[in-house]
């Protein structure tokens, strides 16, 4: 189901927006049927900013973005992204996490189990890692050639066989361990200092050296598409914890 074009946006552009979305429904419908019965109850939702993304419930979707950025095999794979972070809860997982860090490590997943259901032969979770996420999007690793998983995507193989919470905790581990490191060079590069050195500067300034400001970390290592949203009710608010139950639950009624 596609909402109505949006004004700020050319005519011309979105049609051929909405020719690249129905193709990839088409394929999905035809070739991933375990895709395609969650959906068909996504109604997408254009909008005038950003790139793609879901609530767990609909999926939001830039024609701007889709006819300019994305050509129609990542169009499709897209499409797939967004409809498995449905099935896989994603949304409803988040759970009060760093939100940035679970789009991270939501992608991570989502990206390697699409382009382990591409792959011409299964391999185990060890094999899949031995391989490098460059060789996995240009050297024929996928049965069909109606999808393929843009340059910028996220995926990293080392995380095959990992669930989402496992590959948050992972990734939040990693990024702490790495701020300690930063925060130690940061108070050794101010040892020896003269004590007089930077007076009538602000007293904040120059804090916390060797550490990335919060500005420059924000979407780092972060796929520039396919972002998680918190569930949303029919009012565009977000959902009450009865309601993300009941949601949880048709989900589940529609998979079985």
């Amino acid at each position: 189901m596609l909402d109505q074009q949006i004004p700020e946006v050319d005519a011309a552009v979105q049609k051929r927006a909405e020719k690249k979305m129905a193709k990839g429904r088409q394929f999905i419908i035809k070739n991933e049927c375990f895709v395609a019965t969650p959906m068909h109850s996504m109604g997408i939702k254009w909008i005038d900013h950003g790139t793609m993304a879901t609530d767990g419930t609909s999926l939001f979707a830039n024609p701007v973005f889709v006819d300019q950025e994305l050509t129609r095999p990542e169009t499709t794979f897209v499409l797939m992204h967004e409809v498995l972070h449905k099935i896989l809860l994603h949304n409803f997982r988040l759970k009060g996490r760093d939100h940035r860090i679970a789009n991270i490590a939501a992608d991570h997943v989502v990206n390697i189990l699409i382009t382990r259901m591409g792959m011409r032969k299964a391999i185990s979770d060890v094999k899949f890692r031995q391989f490098n996420k460059e060789w996995l999007i240009h050297f024929g690793t996928f049965k069909h050639d109606a999808y393929r998983m843009p340059q910028d995507a996220v995926m990293d193989p080392k995380y095959a066989g990992m669930d989402f919470e496992t590959v948050y905790n992972l990734i939040k581990k990693e990024e702490d361990q790495d701020d300690g490191e930063d925060q130690d060079d940061g108070n050794k590069e101010g040892e020896g200092q003269d004590q007089g050195e930077g007076q009538g500067q602000d007293q904040g300034e120059g804090e916390g050296q060797g550490q990335s400001p919060d500005g420059n970390k924000l979407g780092e290592g972060q796929c520039p598409w396919g972002t998680l949203e918190e569930p949303t009710n029919e009012e565009g608010d977000v959902m009450s914890a009865e309601e993300v139950k009941e949601a949880v639950k048709q989900l589940e009624r529609t998979l079985s």
